[in-house]
């Protein structure tokens, strides 16, 4: 019994350990940006507008060659350049991603195929310490620099740690699909290939997520 209860504290321990590590991280990396020069391309990850809207901004600003825009298509620029004016970059579009984790799978593809060395990432403060993570694993070994530049949104408005109840939902429910994205990596690696089904459309991983998540 006493043998059982030793394992079990053990495991509390690690967890907790492993749950203010990752707290941290996400604190400290959340709304932090690091856009010291112009990059070779900026990688806007689309889902929210004001993702859309600082990319925009920063790509005017620094009169940047490429934009890279995960997950877009023809359609969504048009409406885009009506809002903010049309870019004088040239778009490079990708419209296969349906996770986090392959819009960073695809976007390190596009990266690599044309050679670009730095980059200048663009997300939401909330969604930065997970997608970023996960660019750079995917970019790993190939020499890109990546820059962060942190759009402020409804929830952490730019702040770095949560100061809210639905800020701390939304910290906390990104906490928890780093390893669902995690896992996706994993599979990938183990079998050298995508899910030809979207992982979201699973029963088993919608339970989960319904069952994990705070609906925010």
């Amino acid at each position: 019994m006493k043998r059982l209860f030793r394992i079990f504290f053990a495991i509390l321990i690690i967890v907790g350990a492993v749950s203010l590590v990752e707290f941290l991280y996400f604190g400290l990396l959340g709304s932090k940006s690091n856009p010291h020069h112009a990059a070779d391309t900026i990688f806007i990850l689309n889902g929210a507008s004001e993702r859309i809207k600082k990319g925009y901004e920063l790509a005017k600003e620094s009169n940047a060659d490429f934009v890279i825009i995960s997950p877009a298509d023809d359609s969504m620029i048009k409406d885009y350049e009506k809002q903010y004016e049309p870019l004088k970059a040239k778009y490079i579009l990708e419209n296969k991603a349906r996770t986090t984790f392959e819009n960073a799978y695809f976007v390190s593809k596009i990266i690599s195929a044309n050679r670009f060395r730095s980059v200048t990432f663009v997300t939401s403060d909330y969604h930065m310490p997970r997608s970023y993570l996960l660019l750079k694993l995917m970019l790993m070994g190939k020499g890109v620099t990546v820059q962060r530049l942190a759009a402020k949104s409804p929830y952490l408005a730019g702040s770095a740690w949560p100061r809210s109840e639905k800020a701390l939902k939304v910290t906390y429910n990104e906490m928890v699909k780093v390893w669902g994205s995690l896992g996706e990596l994993l599979v990938y690696v183990i079998r050298r290939q995508l899910p030809e089904r979207n992982p979201k459309d699973v029963p088993f991983f919608r339970a989960i997520r319904s069952w994990v998540l705070f609906g925010v």
